[in-house]
């Protein structure tokens, strides 16, 4: 019995190869798009999410800058209120003191004699030292006699009276009496 052969067609058969290789390589081209584009979505997911970081950590910053702006300038007005607290409670001891400054300098005015210059004076609200100068030591012991005699100030001591014929200098220290 003979055999019976096929007809083989070659080229129909090349042809059937090829399209199943195009078919393969479309299938891969496919994918590899598909990757490309799934990589790009990421890539994008993830620098959106960068830069609205950046974005955040640049507005914390500024908002950290401004507080701390802020804070700077509380503690200068605390400082400023404190500052003020004080100059007011010291304003409020000097005018609660000043009527008894005012009357020992008037005191002061009404014991010295006519010819007594006062060099210096240095006061307090319970003791006075003076430096006088006068022509006479007459002048001088007078001033002290009247400091000792009056009833607002005790304890009145003097030092040695120094100068020339024509000028006495003293200083006199006393306590004020409390009244």
């Amino acid at each position: 019995m003979a055999k019976k052969l096929k007809d083989i067609n070659l080229l129909l058969a090349y042809e059937r190869g090829i399209k199943k290789k195009d078919a393969t390589l479309r299938v891969y081209f496919l994918v590899f798009i598909l990757e490309i584009c799934l990589f790009a979505l990421i890539a994008s997911i993830y620098l959106t999410k960068i830069m609205t970081t950046n974005n955040d950590i640049k507005r914390l910053s500024d908002e950290i800058r401004i507080k701390q702006q802020q804070m700077v300038e509380a503690q200068r007005l605390v400082e400023k209120k404190t500052l003020d607290t004080q100059k007011r409670a010291l304003l409020e001891y000097v005018s609660k003191n000043h009527i008894k400054y005012l009357e020992i300098l008037d005191k002061l005015e009404a014991l010295a004699p006519i010819n007594l210059k006062f060099e210096s004076l240095n006061l307090s609200t319970e003791k006075i030292t003076c430096t006088v100068k006068a022509d006479t030591l007459e002048t001088v012991t007078q001033f002290v006699y009247n400091l000792q005699t009056s009833n607002y100030f005790m304890n009145v001591n003097f030092s040695s009276v120094t100068g020339d014929e024509s000028s006495k200098t003293s200083t006199i220290s006393a306590d004020i009496a409390r009244k």
